[in-house]
């Protein structure tokens, strides 16, 4: 019998961390993703999850990214740009984008509390701030190729 390994490891909270957590569906809709504008130089992080638990994106405070709508979006089967895209110029207002392998999955927010007695009702109001809103897409794809009812062509 082959000796199992005996170390196992678990992701587990962060003490100092206060998390929010909800699970999305692309199949119908887009998402926008309203992050809160965060002035105190605390971590924060927005994660993208599939439904296998990997990580495709983040937006946050470690990649210098800032607050504001966010599309969230499902991309075509084998597509190769999963993750955030940054917005080249905005002007369709967003920030960026983040393209999502599957329709399914998860999203989890954590916000850093300071130890100081006040800091947990000022996470809560940021957390607050963090929004997710359907957003209707436009059709996907190209419209179907009609034969042609005129007779004469058939005739031919």
């Amino acid at each position: 019998m082959a000796a199992l390994n005996a170390t196992v490891f678990a992701l587990q909270p962060n003490v100092d961390t206060i998390y929010s957590a909800g699970l999305y569906n692309l199949s119908q809709y887009d998402l926008r993703v309203t992050v809160p504008n965060i002035t105190d130089d605390r971590y924060w992080n927005f994660a993208f999850y599939d439904p296998y638990g990997e990580e495709f994106a983040s937006i946050g405070i470690a990649n210098d990214d800032v607050p504001g709508d966010y599309l969230f979006r499902r991309i075509p089967d084998g597509g190769p740009n999963w993750g955030l895209e940054e917005a080249c110029n905005g002007d369709d207002g967003y920030q960026g984008y983040v393209n999502g392998p599957t329709s399914d999955g998860s999203m989890l927010v954590r916000v850093l509390v300071k130890n100081n007695g006040t800091d947990l009702s000022h996470v809560q109001d940021i957390l607050s701030g963090f929004n997710v809103a359907a957003v209707p897409r436009g059709s996907s794809a190209a419209p179907l190729a009609t034969a042609s009812t005129d007779e004469s062509e058939l005739a031919s």
